[in-house]
């Protein structure tokens, strides 16, 4: 519990600005120890109130907003990818990806024949990617945004409809 304190009709949160203010008010510094009625200040219990819950959804909202844009910029976001290996499924692997194709669509466009590119795994084990493959690719780092981005609502969906603070306290916020 914390104390607040008046002090010439002025409230005071900390002993420490209390006691300077005496100190302004009358010149007497004075120990750790002391009646502080003696010098009319009146002491008053503070007991915190539990937020209500309407605020308990709106800190829970934000957590949910940090947690997802912590998933979509993380470098450990990952897929398996139907190609047969891992690959990074942030919204900085779609951008590239997105890069890459646009590069071999170029080169095919300017009568290169089925152009390849180096591209590196989540792992980071060099493969030779064609305009198809790069395609898929893209297609599934999409689709995981999508499903991150339904997980996200599900739970916002779920904090919105919580009655209590236990059903608040029982959403879990995670991706993947």
């Amino acid at each position: 519990m914390a104390n607040k304190y008046i002090f010439n009709g002025k409230e005071y949160r900390s002993e420490k600005a209390l006691r300077q203010a005496i100190f302004e008010n009358t010149r007497k510094a004075f120990g750790p120890v002391v009646d502080l009625a003696e010098y009319g200040v009146e002491v008053v219990e503070v007991i915190p109130v539990a937020p209500s819950l309407d605020v308990l959804k709106s800190q829970k909202m934000v957590e949910l907003e940090e947690r997802f844009a912590e998933y979509r910029q993380s470098s450990n976001t990952f897929i398996e990818s139907s190609l047969g290996f891992r690959v990074n499924a942030n919204v900085t692997a779609f951008d590239n990806v997105s890069g890459l194709v646009a590069q071999l669509q170029y080169r095919q466009e300017n009568g290169e024949a089925n152009p390849t590119i180096g591209f590196m795994s989540f792992d980071d084990a060099l493969v030779v990617l064609s305009l198809s493959d790069l395609k898929k690719l893209q297609v599934e780092i999409s689709e995981n945004g999508s499903k991150a981005y339904a997980q996200k609502w599900a739970v916002r969906t779920a904090i919105e409809n919580a009655k209590n603070k236990e059903a608040l306290n029982e959403i879990s916020i995670t991706f993947g």
